[in-house]
């Protein structure tokens, strides 16, 4: 796509090299029993990581800091 908008907190006294940080790690989901991933294959609740990334760099960036 030729422009992507990011969404960014911004704490006290918090960097934009910081935010983006906080942004792109990795989360670990599924830790209590209610909110783990259905695994489609095997059918079994199991802990699962998620993790935002830019496959391609758009042409444009907008980032929004929100505090």
């Amino acid at each position: 796509s030729p422009h992507q908008d990011l969404h960014l907190n911004i704490h006290n006294k918090s960097t934009l090299d910081q935010a983006m940080r906080t942004y792109f790690r990795q989360e670990d989901i599924g830790v209590d029993e209610c909110n783990k991933y259905s695994c489609e294959n095997c059918k079994k609740k199991t802990r699962a990581v998620k993790q935002f990334f830019i496959e391609r760099p758009p042409n444009v960036l907008l980032i929004c800091l929100k505090r």
